[in-house]
């Protein structure tokens, strides 16, 4: 095979397949808290307009997933230190805060975990740099990861990256996730599509989900 040659497309049998969700919390998916309330007037504008566009297809994703038994996991940034000691500098440095128990840490009613969903808690952009996802996704047994969220340049980008290379098949759900302008967006996709990750559109991923409902 050639060195350039394009990563094969992954095939999304229920079993051994988990759908994560990245960070769809209030402080980076909500205008008014976090990320928006922190932004100078405007900045975020064409960013929370991706965001209102993803929600109802990770909604989609999700369900897609619940009905075909595949796991839905669900990340967020949390910090268990009321002053923010535990998390990354570079979140620490731009004053970030999002301690558990607070709004920012709270995921958007549209898309929150169900009973007994996986939630990481983290404190990084990437979701296998802190927290318990790489224990999580041992238990239950997955290869396979479909991936949506925010932001697509940070801690989607960073997530794609460390799970291809701790050698799962990925699928990033590219109209499923948002950045701070859709051209950071589509740039992201470039980069990782077929590098690191196969970017599927969510009617794509539904599509493969439901053909092969009974692997």
């Amino acid at each position: 095979m050639s060195p350039l040659a394009s990563l094969p497309a992954p095939v999304l049998r229920a079993s051994g397949t988990a759908l994560l969700v990245v960070d769809m919390q209030f402080f980076d998916a909500h205008p008014g808290y976090g990320m928006g309330s922190m932004a100078e007037p405007g900045e975020m504008a064409e960013y929370f307009e991706q965001v209102a566009e993803i929600v109802p297809r990770i909604r989609r994703l999700q369900d897609g997933a619940r009905r075909h038994g595949i796991p839905v996991l669900h990340t967020h940034l949390c910090s268990r230190a009321p002053d923010g000691a535990d998390l990354c500098r570079s979140h620490r440095l731009r004053g970030w805060r999002y301690v558990a128990g607070s709004k920012e840490a709270e995921f958007l009613p549209e898309v929150a975990p169900l009973a007994g969903e996986v939630v990481v808690e983290k404190t990084t952009s990437g979701a296998f740099g802190s927290g318990n996802l790489a224990e999580e996704l041992g238990r239950i047994g997955a290869e396979r990861l479909v991936v949506c969220g925010v932001d697509t340049r940070y801690c989607v980008e960073t997530t794609v990256r460390d799970a291809s290379d701790r050698s799962y098949d990925v699928v990033l759900v590219g109209d499923a996730c948002a950045s701070k302008t859709r051209e950071l967006h589509e740039q992201g996709l470039r980069v990782l599509d077929r590098s690191y990750c196969t970017v599927w559109p969510t009617e794509r991923v539904l599509a493969e989900i439901e053909a092969h409902a009974g692997g």
